[in-house]
């Protein structure tokens, strides 16, 4: 898949194939809880959603394989089995492939795809100097962001980003558009140093 099939594609499962060898399983798996997080309404406050939550920290190496697991048993009969799956698996994301996903139409995840992706064809960099900038105020907005999925003021650190000196249109259009946006967003991740 070159560029401009990539910017045209509206299949979201072409472009996970396509994704499938690159990705870290870190990113794989925040996909899968953002697909999960899109369907939040329906899985179980205390199973489902719980089992989302310890992927999510499991991700970023803050819970423990026998959490996952423990979790995924108590989610595995409250919702779909492969949804479940797809959250603890390391690289879950041959459940949407493969369409056995029952519990969400993978057509959907096309905005997460570009959200937790973004462009494999010309990635940004990131200037330190961004970083740096005001004491640090671009690296502690999009960990606060981050942690606390406060995704409504990606467009604040667009503006950070921008008095800091950074011309990235593809970042700055990323992080003011619409959405939606998930743990492993691409441009709170690299300006974060996550894989």
């Amino acid at each position: 898949m070159n560029e401009a099939e990539w910017l045209a594609c509206v299949d979201a499962v072409e472009l996970l194939k396509h994704l499938r060898e690159g990705a870290t399983s870190r990113k794989l798996r925040l996909f899968a809880c953002g697909c999960c997080r899109m369907v939040w309404d329906k899985l179980a406050k205390r199973t489902g959603r719980a089992a989302v939550e310890v992927a999510e920290r499991f991700a970023d190496g803050k819970a423990r394989r026998e959490q996952l697991s423990t979790a995924w048993n108590r989610t595995r009969s409250y919702c779909c089995e492969s949804l479940a799956s797809s959250i603890l698996e390391p690289y879950p994301i041959h459940y949407f492939i493969n369409g056995e996903c029952t519990n969400f139409d993978v057509k959907d995840g096309l905005p997460l795809v570009r959200d937790v992706f973004g462009g494999p064809f010309r990635p940004c960099a990131v200037d330190s100097r961004w970083l740096e900038w005001d004491g640090g105020t671009v690296r502690n907005m999009a960990r606060s962001i981050y942690d606390e999925r406060a995704f409504d003021r990606l467009p604040v650190l667009a503006d950070a980003l921008e008095d800091a000196g950074c011309a990235e249109e593809e970042m700055l259009a990323h992080l003011r558009g619409g959405g939606p946006h998930v743990r492993g967003c691409w441009a709170v991740d690299l300006l974060l140093g996550l894989e």
